[in-house]
This record gives C-alpha cells, sequence and structure tokens, in this order.
C-alpha cells in the first residue's frame, strides 16, 4: 500500500545503483533524509544514500552515511565495509585501519576485518602487509578464488615472482576456470617468470571470454609486460 512518497523513495533507490542516475536518486534521498518519519526510514535512505555516494565517489558524504549506520548497528558488515570505502577514498588509512582494528575486537578473526586490512595496504601500495593479511584469511581456510588471486597479483608489485606465486595464480584458476580476471593475473605472472607464450596464448582466451576484439589497458598492460621479457622496453612502455 504504498503512497506516492514511497514511490519516490523506491524510484530513488533504484537510481543511485547506476552512475548516469545516481545524482539524481541522491538528490531526492537526501531531501527525503531531512523528513524521516521513523528511525527504520532513515536508515533505510542512509543505506540508499551509501549506495549513491560510492556511485558519485563522494567518500565524505560517503564517510558521514556510513559513520551513522555503523553507529546505529556497530556489528553490521554492510556499515563497515561503507566507512573502509570511505575512508579508502578519502586516502585516510590508518583511520582505516583502526576501524579494522575495532571490528576485530568486536568480532574476533573477523574476515571482513582482515580483507579491509588487505584492501587498505593494497591501496596506500603496500603489496608485502596486503599479502600477509591474504595468508592470514588462507590459513582461516577461508582462500577463495579471489583472494588467490589477489595474492598472485599483489605478487607482481613486490619485486619479487616465484614459483609459489604461479603455483597459488594455478589454484586460483582452478578454482574459477573461466574468470578473466584470474586467467589476466595467470597471464601477468606467466609473463614475469619468462613463461612468454602461454602468457600470450592465456591472454587470448581471457579477451575471447571479454568478447574483446582489441585489448583494452589491463590487456595492453599484460602485453606491455611481456613485452618487458624480450628487452622491448619501448614497445612495452
Amino acid at each position: 500500500a504504498a503512497d506516492a512518497h514511497k514511490m519516490i523513495l523506491a524510484a530513488a533507490a533504484l537510481m543511485v545503483g547506476t552512475k548516469p542516475t545516481a545524482a539524481q536518486g541522491v538528490k531526492l534521498l537526501e531531501e527525503a533524509r531531512k523528513n524521516a518519519a521513523t528511525d527504520r526510514d532513515e536508515t533505510n535512505i542512509e543505506l540508499a544514500l551509501a549506495e549513491g555516494y560510492s556511485q558519485l565517489n563522494d567518500y565524505a558524504k560517503l564517510e558521514e552515511v556510513g559513520s551513522d549506520l555503523l553507529k546505529e548497528v556497530p556489528e553490521s558488515r554492510s556499515a563497515f565495509m561503507t566507512n573502509v570505502e570511505a575512508l579508502i577514498g578519502l586516502k585516510r588509512y590508518d583511520d582505516a585501519l583502526s576501524l579494522a582494528d575495532a571490528r576485530l575486537k568486536l568480532l574476533e578473526g573477523d574476515a571482513d576485518a582482515l580483507q579491509a586490512k588487505m584492501r587498505i595496504d593494497a591501496s596506500r601500495g603496500n603489496y608485502v602487509a596486503a599479502r600477509a593479511w591474504i595468508q592470514k584469511l588462507i590459513d582461516q581456510g577461508k582462500g577463495d578464488a579471489s583472494l588467490l588471486n589477489s595474492m598472485a597479483w599483489f605478487a607482481l608489485y613486490t619485486g619479487k615472482v616465484d614459483q609459489a606465486d604461479v603455483a597459488t595464480a594455478t589454484k586460483a584458476t582452478q578454482m574459477d576456470q573461466n574468470s578473466p580476471a584470474i586467467l589476466h593475473t595467470m597471464a601477468c605472472v606467466y609473463a614475469e617468470t619468462g613463461k612468454t607464450k602461454e602468457a600470450h596464448d592465456l591472454l587470448l582466451r581471457a579477451m575471447d571470454e571479454l568478447n574483446l576484439d582489441e585489448p583494452d589497458d589491463d590487456y595492453w598492460y599484460a602485453f606491455g609486460r611481456i613485452a618487458e621479457q624480450y628487452g622491448e622496453r619501448d614497445v612495452a612502455i
């Protein structure tokens, strides 16, 4: 039994889900937030606003609404991840780590907090630390294809890729055989270890999965890594 106001909120909640309409949806929701009739209504509006601010990369407002949500429900995974995204976007990495530490005190060994620490350290270029957080998750038995893919990918930025990283990338491809992102990582690891033919073949396979007629930025990067192996630095650049 929705009235006109609820219909507008429903439409706005859909609009914030895509970049072309996010700003219009946010405008409607911000106005509605001022006059929310109940706490539940305000929470629902804030959840939708978080989606909109994320689409718009408005990290200051995302942090504001995320903080409100976290105060309401400190254990909320959604509120926690919203805050982490905002703080990373604002480059407030230490604050983001403190937030993850607070969650670990609240929920010992929490996988979301450990994964957040991985994202935070990777965002500020500390790939060795990011890999250490992934290892903690693997030790907890939570090493899924996505995490193993990240483990192998981050190795490319530590200055040292070894056979253990090749094995990690291989395991990720075995767990999710047709993921273009994982195939792309595997190809880059192969290129880094001199297996240029294997790298080239995997890149073409991944491009087929994405229906790419020619490389996009990610794939030019990967082909550049192959060129480096042949000493073709200018071509690589």
